[in-house]
C-alpha cells in the first residue's frame, strides 16, 4: 500500500511540473499575464459615442451640436430629427439634398495624437433607404481615412470595453432588428484595419411606438384597453423562437392605476403590452430589458 501511495504522489509531482513556484515567480507570472492583457487592450482603438439613432430612437434632442475637438464644424439637426448635417468644411458640408450622420463617434483612429471624426449615414437619399456607409474623417489633415464604398450595410458601434467597432449588417428587415454578417474592432495603426468577429445579438434601445418623441407622453381612457407596441432595436434574429422571454421584459406595476398583459407579435423585435386603466390621472410607466430602458407618461381620462 505504501508503495502504491508513493507512485501516486510521484505521478502528481511530475504532472505539476516537479517544482514549486516561489512568491517572486508567481508575481512575475501575474505581471507577465497583465502585460499580455495590456498589449491586447492597447492594440484596439477606443472610441466615444456622441450620437447614434440606434441608441436614441427619438432622434437628437437639440437643434445643433458643437464639439470642442472640431471648432470650425457645426452639426445641424435635420427636420426629422434623426440626422445631423455636418457643416464647416467643403469635404464634409451637408445640406437638405444630402445625407446627414445617423451616428457620430470620436476616436484617434490613425494613432497620430489627434481626434478623428467617425460617422455613418444613409447610402442614398430616399425614404425607403435601408443601406448605410461609414466614413472616417481626419480633421487635423482635412482628409478621409475611410470612405466605405464596398456596398455593405455598415454602421458604427462600441463594444463593452469602449472599443470602436464597424458592424456589417445582413439583409434589411421591415422592423427594428438587423442581422449581423460580421463586426470588426478597429486596430491601432496609420492605416485602417480590423479584427473581425461575430455575435448573435445586441439590444441597443427600446421604445414605445405610440408615445410622443422626447416627452414620451400619450393619452388613454378608463375602461378601454390600450395597446402599446414595445420595439426592440439592435442586432438580432426576427424569428419568434429567438425572441426574449416575457419574464425578461420588466413593466412597472401600479395596481391603483392599471393592469396589463404582455403578448408577442409576429416578429421577435416587437411586443404588445395591453393596458387597462382604472382611474383618472397621470402615471409614468417604465419598461426595461436588462439595463436597456424607456418610459411613457400616460394621461388617463374618463
Amino acid at each position: 500500500m505504501k508503495k502504491l501511495l508513493s507512485i501516486v504522489f510521484t505521478s502528481l509531482f511530475v504532472l505539476c511540473g516537479c517544482t514549486r513556484k516561489t512568491d517572486s515567480s508567481i508575481s512575475e507570472s501575474l505581471s507577465d499575464s497583465a502585460s499580455s492583457n495590456s498589449k491586447v487592450e492597447n492594440k484596439y482603438v477606443k472610441g466615444q459615442r456622441i450620437y447614434d439613432i440606434a441608441y436614441e430612437p427619438d432622434g437628437y434632442r437639440d437643434e445643433t451640436l458643437s464639439l470642442e475637438e472640431f471648432p470650425d464644424l457645426s452639426f445641424v439637426r435635420s427636420n426629422n430629427k434623426h440626422e445631423l448635417y455636418i457643416e464647416g468644411r467643403d469635404k464634409l458640408i451637408s445640406d437638405s439634398q444630402k445625407n446627414g450622420a445617423k451616428g457620430i463617434y470620436l476616436a484617434d483612429i490613425n494613432n497620430d495624437g489627434y481626434t478623428d471624426l467617425a460617422y455613418y449615414q444613409d447610402r442614398r437619399k430616399a425614404s425607403s433607404n435601408t443601406s448605410y456607409l461609414v466614413r472616417i474623417y481626419d480633421y487635423h489633415n482635412d482628409t478621409f481615412l475611410f470612405n466605405d464604398d464596398n456596398g455593405k450595410r455598415s454602421i458604427l458601434d462600441l463594444d463593452d470595453e469602449g472599443t470602436l467597432l464597424i458592424e456589417e449588417l445582413g439583409n434589411a428587415h421591415s422592423s427594428s432588428f438587423d442581422e449581423l454578417e460580421r463586426a470588426g474592432r478597429f486596430l491601432k495603426g496609420k492605416s485602417i484595419s480590423f479584427e473581425w468577429f461575430t455575435f448573435e445579438s445586441k439590444l441597443k434601445s427600446i421604445y414605445i411606438q405610440e408615445s410622443a418623441p422626447f416627452t414620451h407622453e400619450m393619452n388613454a381612457t378608463i375602461s378601454k384597453t390600450k395597446m402599446m407596441s414595445l420595439y426592440l432595436v439592435g442586432i438580432g434574429d426576427e424569428k419568434l423562437e429567438k425572441a426574449v422571454p416575457f419574464e425578461s421584459i420588466s413593466v412597472t406595476q401600479n395596481n391603483d392605476y392599471y393592469s396589463f398583459e404582455k403578448g408577442n407579435s409576429v416578429v421577435a423585435s416587437i411586443f404588445y403590452i395591453y393596458f387597462s386603466f382604472l382611474k383618472v390621472g397621470k402615471v409614468t410607466i417604465d419598461f426595461s430589458i436588462g439595463d436597456v430602458n424607456t418610459n411613457v407618461v400616460v394621461n388617463i381620462t374618463e
